[in-house]
């Protein structure tokens, strides 16, 4: 028996209507004892295998599409949800960034509102201390 798993769907039709020309030569060859009724049974039910063969085909190629379409939408999606999460990353870098400076900037408008009340308050500390040793 052949392995069959690995056949396209074309290459398994022509494999059944094959075998099916093969049992048909059998049954009405020479050597048959079969009468043209059993042989009319035969055939006719032959025609149907092969037309169940031949629809399962076209079921199969189209499963395949429609996997191939079901493959094609989940890498869209996939690519659409990689931009995404770029974009997001990029903005929260750019939070980050900006948080950053706004504190440095506030910390420098701090310094610098403190500066010349530290002055005083240093003035007042020496002059304490120099009261305080005399």
């Amino acid at each position: 028996m052949e392995d069959l798993s690995r056949a396209t769907s074309r290459q398994l039709l022509s494999r059944a209507n094959e075998s099916a020309r093969i049992i048909s030569g059998v049954a009405g060859g020479p050597t048959s004892k079969l009468n043209k009724a059993d042989l009319s049974k035969i055939n006719s039910q032959l025609g149907i295998i092969m037309e169940v063969v031949a629809h399962l085909g076209l079921i199969a190629e189209t499963g395949k599409k429609e996997v191939s379409k079901a493959h094609s939408k989940a890498e869209a999606t996939t690519l659409a949800w990689e931009r995404e999460c770029a974009r997001v990353a990029k903005a929260e870098a750019e939070a980050a960034r900006a948080a950053a400076l706004a504190a440095t900037t506030r910390a420098s408008e701090a310094a610098s509102a403190a500066g010349p009340v530290s002055a005083g308050l240093r003035a007042a500390s020496y002059a304490e201390k120099a009261s305080d040793q005399r």
